[in-house]
């Protein structure tokens, strides 16, 4: 499922993401149906029941996406560990780390 610029910026709860997405799709489709000269109400009858159970739906994308904003902020942490850990490491800077060495022995006395 891809997250609108508007989720991002705003962090949109997941299930107020989720029933905008899914309400999305069953108009654009119920549209589809339409134009091929289907009754709007027919129309929207069909697409609800190819989906089947909306609220099942609904809580297998609500777990997917908790589970991606999971993963997500997980990679941004280790991200931001490494960045953290190249700028206070430089291999060929052999002074600072000796320094960094120095004061790091001094604190463990």
């Amino acid at each position: 499922m891809k997250r609108s610029l508007r989720s991002w910026l705003w962090r949109v709860p997941i299930d107020q993401e989720i029933d905008e997405e899914i309400g999305l799709h069953i108009e654009m489709r119920r549209r589809e149906l339409i134009e091929r000269g289907m009754d709007p109400a027919a129309a929207r009858e069909l697409v609800l029941a190819r989906i089947g159970d909306l609220g099942d739906l609904k809580r297998t994308c609500i777990d997917l996406g908790r589970k991606r904003d999971r993963e997500m902020r997980l990679t941004q942490r280790l991200e931001e560990l490494r960045t953290v850990c190249r700028c206070h490491y430089h291999p060929g800077d052999h002074r600072r780390h000796r320094l960094h060495n120095a004061g790091a022995a001094r604190r463990s006395r």
